[in-house]
């Protein structure tokens, strides 16, 4: 179920419906779906909402940190469904942090699943809340990873921080003779950012590259990085956007970094054949000749001798002193590499 660049796959739509019309479909394996379903579904007469989405949403978040099926014991759907009806929910009570239980009250991703699985619909929040509330949850971890790397900085040297009005010369000289041998803050989260992109876990890595490039704007592997994920869009990043893209790659490719170079180039390359294709749709000379070479050559797309001669015939027509003997030219090259592979 993972297609190129491992994008999940979704399957199963037999029982969907637009949200803004349409009727419910009747289920035909009701028993083993009871577990995800809201309580306001033991009608058939009742209309499946959002509402019911979400509470589904909440006991798949349940899944994802149990790695087992709700009420898995209980093989009966039936009977699951008559415990949902009554409240109860899985058990929430054997998660464990830091070596210490979990608060559902205090953990904000507990929240969103108890939320979510409310008895009444109209207390669970909306799938648009819930996502930003998860981005949230994301970036926190980002700040934590901050955190373990000021940790990690204290632990490999040693280092007290004190008050600054009593910080001694000493403590000073410390810090000032372990400068070079400590990673900088940004150099910390650079490194997540490379083992998440090799761990083709585009989301966080994205999120990692895009706040370092706020934050340090002369680094051309950020630069680089940003740039590439903008001009290939998902699951990279949310939104592909070429200009923005152009403007990091340019900058670093100013910068040396290889790779931007190249990429920007392809770019340019690109850019070139789809604006010089524009110019001869609306039939300027220079432009017929160009394109109509350019198309017999397969530069800028695949080959199409058929089409270049068009061109070159048009620009011809409009008094193009070289495009006849290009004509010429290209016909010959092309009928010498055609007898060549019979050969």
């Amino acid at each position: 179920m993972l297609g190129v660049n491992c994008i999940v796959q979704l399957t199963n739509f037999e029982t969907a419906r637009p949200q803004s019309g349409g009727k419910s479909w009747p289920l035909k394996d009701k028993d083993e779906i009871l577990r995800w379903t809201a309580p306001e579904k033991d009608s058939s007469e009742t209309r499946y909402t959002s509402e019911c989405d979400v509470f589904s949403f909440g006991v798949l978040l349940w899944e994802i940190v149990s790695q087992t099926r709700p009420f898995d014991k209980i093989k009966d759907g039936t009977e699951v469904f008559e415990k949902i009806l009554i409240g109860e929910r899985p058990n929430i009570n054997m998660y464990m942090k830091d070596g210490h239980q979990i608060s559902v009250a205090s953990d904000n991703y507990f929240k969103i699943m108890t939320e979510a699985w409310s008895q009444e619909a109209n207390h669970r929040p909306s799938m648009s809340s819930i996502c930003e509330r998860l981005r949230n949850i994301f970036h926190t971890n980002i700040n934590e990873d901050e955190i373990e790397y000021t940790e990690n900085l204290s632990k490999e040297n040693d280092i007290t921080v004190l008050d600054p009005l009593t910080q001694t010369t000493t403590s000073e000289n410390i810090l000032t003779s372990n400068e070079n041998n400590v990673k900088s803050k940004e150099e910390f989260l650079l490194e997540k950012a490379r083992q998440y992109h090799d761990a083709k876990d585009y989301f966080n890595a994205w999120s990692i590259y895009d706040n370092l490039l706020k934050s340090d704007k002369g680094n051309a592997e950020v630069k680089f990085m940003v740039g590439s994920y903008l001009v290939h869009g998902p699951p990279y990043c949310q939104n592909n956007d070429i200009d923005k893209a152009e403007n990091y790659l340019r900058e670093a490719a100013d910068d040396g970094y290889a790779k931007a170079q190249y990429l920007y180039y392809q770019l340019l390359f690109n850019k070139a054949g789809k604006y010089l294709k524009l110019a001869a749709n609306q039939n300027y000379t220079e432009a017929l000749y160009d394109h109509g070479y350019h198309l017999y050559k397969g530069t800028f797309e695949r080959r199409d001798p058929a089409k270049g001669a068009e061109s070159l015939i048009a620009a011809h027509y409009q008094l193009h002193n070289n495009a006849l003997g290009k004509l010429n030219e290209l016909e010959k090259r092309h009928a010498k590499e055609k007898k060549m592979k019979k050969e």
